[in-house]
């Protein structure tokens, strides 16, 4: 081979070891994503419906009042949330209680909280309820849970409680 061959040869192996014009630049990751601030009073709406397990009655009532959360900024995939909840006393019975929960980059929402109670008959308030819900991208807070509730008194016993709760700043 001649000189000339040779030195081309060993510029085109060079290139290639290196990459060459296909070369792929190294790219920067992408940042983490943000996480909703729920941070704040929120105004909520309680749609509960209910299912009496003895007899197939069922109905749904409505329960107001407020929300206040505080969140602790993390890093990585979620953010705990504390607080507490009111429900207000017209038309359910009044009642403040504690919550706890988390929020996702993606707006996913799990809270621990109040069964907001019947304005009438038996049934306890259930203060431990798991809510599943989604923060979208107007603000408004949407979540859900079910329990199974002993309702104590004649012509009670158990129900099945669906809480939607409906929140808003």
């Amino acid at each position: 081979m001649t000189t000339p061959r040779l030195l081309a040869v060993a510029l085109a192996l060079s290139l290639v070891a290196c990459g060459g014009d296909n070369a792929v630049a190294p790219t920067a990751p992408s940042p983490a994503p943000s996480l909703p601030d729920l941070t704040g009073s929120w105004g909520v709406t309680w749609t509960v419906q209910f299912v009496r397990q003895s007899d197939g009655l069922n109905g749904e009532y409505h329960c107001y009042g407020s929300l206040t959360l505080s969140q602790n900024r993390t890093t990585g995939s979620a953010a705990t949330l504390s607080g507490f909840a009111i429900v207000n006393p017209d038309p359910c019975p009044l009642g403040t209680f504690d919550v706890s929960g988390s929020v996702r980059p993606n707006g996913e929402v799990d809270l621990r909280t109040v069964g907001p109670r019947p304005p009438e008959g038996q049934c306890p308030f259930v203060d431990s309820a798991a809510y599943s819900g989604v923060v979208d991208e107007s603000g408004r807070l949407r979540a859900r849970a079910e329990q199974v509730v002993d309702c104590p008194g004649e012509g009670e016993g158990t129900h099945t409680f669906n809480y939607i709760l409906s929140a808003r700043r």
